[in-house]
């Protein structure tokens, strides 16, 4: 590499080199370093929590999930090689160790070749192994012996496939550690080891055997049915994910979902068998091209539009396209990189206890990770640290005896209202850009999902709220002086604003709300084929609050009734979505379907049913409270009114704020009543199989276009 040239790649740090990856987009700039690579040069906002490190020449895909839930398959399909080692032995699962499988990448212009390693953990529910914390001690060592630099800086995998099957998607009435689903025990798994990127995502959940219960779906009489219950269940899979993530990762964006099926009679123990059939993948009922989507996932984690891309990460995504066949004898067995009597070893020994661990307390963790945290309204994110100068004597905790609602019907102006501001607003309520007040909006953005057809009803409870004591709460020092390095604001100092405000949030939270949220949406036959069409289809990019906030929807159940005519029935569709009590998921799910299913009519207020589950999921609120994110209650104020800054920057912040929201989130066109448009007949890939060459040549073409364009060179004058 020629001195002129830029990578990603910095210098090492006491021998330990590491990649630096910006959070941000074309507005950093790149500069030579004294050790000839090329380094990200931090600007004036820069510290240590803007970049995200990787290895320089090495791409690293961290395998992770429930033994025998396909993660060695699901490589070995995406790559179209048997890479890993497959099945599960009858002492559970087929890997014990941590093992590396290493991969050259060929065609890397860099005097330094580039490796492509698939690093795979044991099942995270070894059913021979009671003692789990042995697999969370693999992953501790795992963690601090290949992602740790001698000076303690963190470096991540460039990707986690965190691998789980559709039957094992259930909900999870527990908290952290102690669930007991097999989503549960792999995120907390994932948790305990330090490996989520929190600047740069890196994970992507990888849901497989998703049509392994295909024939559950017989009943329906059409094709258009089956395929649209089917993207009714995927959509309740994707929920319950999203919810788990909230427990564990609050601050996070919902991370990708890809579901897959891996099955195929041509791949065999000893590779592709061409006299099977020709090699393909299946297209799902959501129209998606089976694995072509999880490469589509990988890509946009490697080379986020508008980011800087992994260039090591494009490097490597030339082997998971399996346009070149590997060659056997090119492929190393795998290299163990934690032995499990290393692990064992490395376990503390507790003392015996009589008593039953105690359970966190929700109510502590939620006023830990919100109250003092910052929200970026432009992006719809909630910020990673307090911004405030908190004490525990400036903070307050109290019950609210408040009654339960019945659920009332949202009506059309309402959705219509709400809509519309979810739409400006980017999940904040605006009534004037620049406001002092802004309410979030979260549950706006499943509205925006439903047709105009649809009967919504919503009731909440607020049990507890926790709010600043202050009246004028101060800022840290520390992040008054990031603020300090801010320019005079103008147009064309618009992107240290940008970087500033992705990074640090537009609004803090002064007081929350907190309790339970349910949500029945009724769906007509028609309309459930057309959301579910768009829910399967990856509706997140065009309805980016629900990809921002991560509602916790999680059930959805269809009912069947029969209308007053003979010969006429009705198939009624419902989306339970519930937030908060998570005890009570289940029965609640299953007592309010059947108590909606009654309601012929549409109603303005409709009663909660008799019996004792509205008194229980009151109760188990009491010790499950969630944050209501968007109730009435919970307060954000602009960084621009808190105390600590000057005149000047109080103007720059609000300035700026009002440009870039503007920018962001144009007046959208009226809502039209027209009805929904038609099935799409002919949205299915007309063909089958991966497109393998093609995607060779996509990462061909933007590593070319790194390497290529103006913004990727050093402009230093000689």
């Amino acid at each position: 590499m020629s001195d002129g040239e830029d990578s990603v790649i910095t210098g090492s740090e006491d021998g330990h080199s590491i990649v630096s990856l910006p959070r941000g987009g074309p507005s950093e700039r790149r500069t030579d370093h004294p050790n000839r690579h090329a380094a990200v040069t931090r600007t004036s906002l820069s510290n240590s929590g803007l970049i995200s490190y990787r290895h320089p020449f090495r791409a690293i895909v961290l395998l992770l999930g429930a033994s025998g839930h396909g993660k060695s398959t699901t490589i070995n399909r995406l790559i179209g090689h048997n890479l890993l080692r497959i099945g599960r032995s009858e002492f559970g699962s087929t890997t014990k160790d941590i093992e590396r499988v290493n991969i050259a990448v060929p065609g890397h212009r860099s005097s330094s070749p580039v490796t492509l390693s698939f690093d795979d953990t044991p099942g995270t529910d070894d059913t021979t192994n009671d003692d789990r914390a042995t697999n969370s001690s693999l992953l501790r060592i795992y963690s601090t012996k290949h992602f740790t630099t001698s000076e303690g800086r963190k470096v991540y995998p460039n990707i986690i496939l965190l691998v789980v099957a559709w039957a094992s998607i259930t909900l999870d009435a527990h908290n952290a550690p102690h669930f007991t689903s097999a989503l549960g025990k792999s995120m907390n798994q994932l948790h305990l080891s330090g490996l989520v990127d929190h600047e740069r995502p890196n994970v992507i959940v990888v849901v497989t055997k998703s049509l392994s219960d295909w024939s559950q779906f017989d009943d329906f009489k059409t094709a258009r049915e089956k395929d649209a219950h089917w993207m009714e269940e995927a959509e309740k899979r994707r929920e319950i994910i999203v919810d788990v993530q909230v427990r564990l990762f609050p601050r996070l964006r919902p991370w990708k979902v890809v579901f897959i099926e891996n099955s195929d009679p041509s791949f065999t123990e000893d590779g592709i068998d061409p006299s099977v059939r020709k090699h393909k993948f299946p297209v799902l009922p959501n129209r998606e091209l089976s694995h072509q989507n999880l490469f589509v996932a990988m890509r946009s984690l490697i080379a986020p539009v508008g980011g800087v891309p992994d260039i090591t990460g494009l490097h490597a995504l030339q082997v998971v396209t399996g346009a070149d066949p590997l060659k056997t004898s090119s492929i190393p067995r795998p290299e163990i990189l934690v032995h499990r009597s290393e692990a064992q070893q490395d376990m503390p020994s507790a003392p015996p206890s009589s008593s039953t661990p105690v359970p966190p307390d929700r109510t502590r963790e939620l006023v830990d990770s919100f109250l003092g945290v910052t929200f970026n309204s432009i992006t719809g994110d909630f910020g990673r640290n307090g911004v405030l100068e908190m004490a525990p004597e400036k903070e307050k905790i109290c019950r609210v005896d408040s009654q339960l609602e019945d659920f009332r019907r949202v009506s059309l102006t309402d959705k219509a209202q709400t809509n519309k501001s979810s739409h400006i607003g980017g999940e904040v309520d605006v009534h004037a850009i620049a406001g002092a007040e802004f309410h979030y909006a979260g549950w706006s953005n499943t509205l925006s999902l439903d047709s105009y057809d649809d009967e919504v009803y919503e009731s909440r409870l607020v049990t507890k709220e926790a709010c600043v004591r202050d009246l004028r709460p101060q800022l840290t020092h520390e992040f008054l002086s990031i603020i300090q390095q801010l320019p005079r604001w103008s147009i064309a100092s618009q992107e240290p604003y940008r970087e500033f405000f992705s990074m640090h949030g537009t609004h803090v939270i002064l007081r929350m709300a907190m309790g339970g949220h349910v949500r029945v949406v009724v769906h007509d036959r028609r309309d459930i084929r057309n959301t579910g069409r768009q829910r399967g289809g990856g509706v997140t990019a065009s309805a980016p609050g629900l990809e921002a906030v991560g509602v916790t929807a999680k059930a959805s159940g269809a009912v069947s009734r029969d209308a007053d005519s003979e010969h006429a029935s009705t198939r009624v569709h419902f989306t339970i979505n519930r937030c908060g009590g998570a005890a009570m998921a289940a029965e609640l799910s299953n007592v309010l379907g059947a108590h909606f299913a009654s309601v012929k009519n549409r109603v303005d207020s409709c009663p909660w049913p008799q019996g004792e589950v509205r008194t229980r999921w009151m109760e188990a609120l009491k010790d499950d409270p969630e944050f209501l994110k968007d109730h009435r209650t919970t307060e954000y104020k602009p960084l621009w009114v808190l105390s600590g800054l000057s005149a000047r920057q109080k103007e720059d912040l609000k300035a700026a704020f009002e440009y870039l929201y503007s920018k962001s989130h144009p007046q959208p066109p009226e809502h039209s009543s027209s009805p929904p448009p038609p099935y799409p007949e002919h949205s299915c890939p007309k063909e089958a199989e991966m497109p393998r060459k093609k995607n060779k040549r996509s990462i061909g073409r933007a590593i070319k276009d790194f390497f290529s364009t103006p913004f990727k060179r050093s402009k230093e004058s000689k």
